[in-house]
């Protein structure tokens, strides 16, 4: 992949924002068309997906999982609440998952490193905060 900062180079920060604007969209969408297209747009063929929960690879599981997640938090929304952290192939932010209701059932951080393409080759999800250091 084509290393650029987006510091200093506005076509990267774009890309960034919309590859998280799809990802947001997976996440987001109930309509499992929208959410398969969403899927192969933001993630490879052979892409690994882990984070506490799973551990999937390929477009079947992911969306298979993310179906499930959906249907344990019907009307939920994923809302990225930091800005998006890239350096080479690698990218980095925080969301929080919002019920119907308004209550953050869950916050975490993913990172993900990027296939020559744009999208998203390998994910890792993290739940909650940090335990500070012992």
């Amino acid at each position: 992949m084509t290393t650029s900062n987006p510091a200093t180079d506005p076509a990267a920060t774009t890309a960034t924002d919309a590859l998280v604007e799809r990802y947001l969209t997976a996440w987001n969408s109930d309509d499992p068309t929208e959410r398969r297209a969403a899927i192969e747009a933001t993630w490879t063929p052979d892409h690994r997906f882990t984070d506490p929960l799973a551990d999937a690879t390929g477009y079947d599981e992911l969306d298979g999982f993310i179906a499930q997640v959906r249907g344990h938090y019907p009307g939920a929304t994923f809302r990225l609440v930091s800005a998006i952290d890239t350096h080479h192939d690698l990218a980095r932010w925080s969301w929080d998952l919002v019920t119907a209701d308004g209550t953050v059932a869950a916050v975490g951080h993913d990172a993900v490193r990027l296939a020559d393409d744009g999208r998203i080759r390998l994910f890792l999800g993290f739940f909650g905060p940090l335990a500070p250091a012992a």
